[in-house]
């Protein structure tokens, strides 16, 4: 299938509707709200039947790749809770749903404040238990990060774990898929041979434009 940026208007919004209606229908939620839309995938809100809120996230089966939901595994033994929980994965017809805790505010790159950076710092604490796992998240970047109001106060929670992968894969990759502008040197370079350092770039840079506002 094409990829959304490629359909036309009317198109997407058939897309659109074809997702809430099976959000409804066969998941069971209510009230879904789309929240955004990439090149492959789409994340809607819906409410379950105890009121709380979900994040739903869609896929066409040719596009989806697993990381994600295998990721999911290794995730939920962290001990920490800077990360957006996935909670189950179901495949209907030529989608793939995955649903996801919620975060009540957004994705990072549409509030970037220096307020935030005490709370954003957090989240080396989650790329260090991360790492202890052996895997590289590969895309870390503003939208990437999703925060959440409670009553302590903002949480910033990393999310997308589509391109995940485990740091044996990740040393034998000529090219690794991601957001290019959050890349350290050596990826833009091609050198292989890659590690964990370049999350640790990556969250390394998203800090920096915090603290530069």
């Amino acid at each position: 299938m094409q990829g959304i940026n490629t359909l036309t208007l009317d198109d997407k919004q058939l897309l659109f509707q074809q997702d809430m209606q099976i959000i409804v229908q066969q998941l069971g939620l209510r009230n879904p709200v789309q929240l955004g839309a990439g090149s492959y995938g789409r994340v809607y809100s819906a409410q379950d039947i105890d009121g709380s809120y979900v994040a739903i996230k869609v896929q066409n089966v040719q596009d989806y790749q697993n990381q994600e939901f295998a990721a999911a595994g290794i995730l939920n033994q962290i001990p920490c809770n800077y990360f957006t929980k996935t909670h189950g994965e179901k495949k209907l017809g030529d989608r793939v749903f995955l649903a996801m805790e919620f975060c009540n505010m957004g994705g990072l790159d549409v509030t970037i404040k220096k307020s935030l950076m005490p709370r954003a710092s957090i989240l080396m604490q989650f790329l260090k238990l991360f790492h202890q796992q052996g895997l590289v998240h590969c895309d870390i970047k503003p939208a990437n990060i999703l925060l959440t109001s409670t009553d302590a106060g903002i949480i910033p929670k990393m999310c997308d774990f589509g391109e995940t992968t485990n740091i044996q894969n990740i040393r034998n990759l000529a090219q690794i898929s991601g957001t290019g502008f959050f890349f350290p040197p050596e990826v833009l370079e091609l050198k292989s041979n890659y590690d964990q350092g370049i999350d640790i770039w990556s969250l390394g840079l998203v800090l920096y434009m915090l603290a530069t506002g």
